[in-house]
Formats: C-alpha cells, structure tokens, sequence
C-alpha cells in the first residue's frame, strides 16, 4: 500500500528533527543583548568583520555603507527542518514555523557613537513570511484554501510579497556575540586600529622654562 504524502510528510519532517538534535545543526540560544561595543579607533576593524559574518552565515549583502554606519542584507529563505544545517534558526521552534511556512531573515546592522571614545554596534533581524494576494480561506475543509487571479496586479507587480512578522532576537544575539568574539580575537593579535600620526604643524613643543630662572 503506498504511504500517504501527508505520512511521507511527517515521515521526513520527523527524521529532519532528529538529524537535527543529533548533528547540533541547530544552534543555541545566546545570552547576549544583540549589540556590541568598542573602540571608536576600531571602527574599520569592526565593520570589516561584520561584514565578515554576516557573509560566514551565507547573507547576501545588499548595503554596504561605512560613511553612514549600515551593513545590511537580502531576505535568505530557509526551508526549516528540511535544511536542518542552516545557520539562521535557534532551535526547533525555528525550524518548524519555517518548515510549515515559506520564511526568511533579512539583517541589518548599525553603528553610532556610544561615548568619546567607543561606539556601539546594532544587530536588528526581521523575519519575513510569504505571502500572495487574493487568498480565499475555505469554512469548511482544512487546507481547502483557494487564490484568486487579477490580471491587472500580475502586470504592475508579482501577487507574491513579503510581510515582516516579528524580529528575531535569538539570531541578533549570536550575530552580535560571533562579531564581538571575532573582532577581539582580531584586535589581541596586534591588528588594532593606529590612529593617524599628527602633523607636523600640530606636534606640541615641550615648554621651555623662560630665560634668567
């Protein structure tokens, strides 16, 4: 007797779980506030490796701006439980609302003055859920939903859009803790950022004491 697509559904969802579990791909919480601080000399070096991470976590970036202090990125979809390798979920609760639903992550990364001498880093992840116009929800049967179809919409735009449903706090803490832990780890090897020299017209002669004393 042939299995069911719904069985073979929760067959393949149940075996990704478990991959999941066994393997570590899905990663852990982090007890982080999703921002970071450092030394306003280390800008460059701190935007560098955010750069660096968000690429590491396979992002495509979109804006790449240091003058205005914005690193940020192109929606990534994530097939949930079906790519338990992925790096954008924490935990099983990810995975499943990605699994039933066709989901991505979009990043965006800021950094401001945080004092005199530091600034601060800000990780903002947006989740962002699919959807498609002219959905008409059955009464009756579960799943039984149907779409309409207008012509002049699918000429201006596509009926597909996405729609920004919550943030993920999760996520914004293990990007802030990799870029912190990565930048440190960069700056105690001897790469800190040298503040420009003084020129030559702006070195301060030691005073000298006045004549006769």
């Amino acid at each position: 007797m042939a299995m069911k697509p719904l069985h073979k559904l929760g067959t393949l969802l149940a075996a990704a779980a478990a991959a999941c579990l066994t393997l570590g791909g899905c990663a852990s919480a982090v007890d982080h506030s999703g921002q970071f601080t450092f030394a306003t000399n280390d800008y460059t070096a701190a935007f560098d490796t955010t750069r660096d991470v968000l690429r590491s976590y396979r992002l495509d970036l979109d804006r790449i701006d240091a003058d205005a202090g914005v690193i940020s990125t192109a929606p990534e979809f994530s097939p949930g439980l079906l790519q338990p390798w992925s790096p954008l979920q924490t935990g099983l609760g990810d995975e499943w609302e990605d699994t039933l639903n066709h989901q991505s992550r979009a990043v965006r990364v800021t950094f401001e003055p945080d004092g005199d001498d530091t600034m601060r880093g800000s990780v903002w992840v947006t989740v962002l859920r699919e959807q498609r116009a002219g959905r008409r929800l059955d009464s009756e049967t579960v799943g039984g939903s149907t779409f309409t179809v207008d012509p002049q919409l699918r000429e201006r735009h596509s009926s597909v859009y996405l729609v920004p449903i919550r943030r993920d706090p999760s996520l914004e803490a293990r990007l802030a803790k990799r870029i912190e832990d990565d930048l440190r780890a960069q700056l105690s090897t001897g790469d800190e950022a040298i503040p420009d020299a003084p020129a030559a017209d702006e070195t301060t002669a030691p005073e000298s004491a006045p004549v006769g004393q």
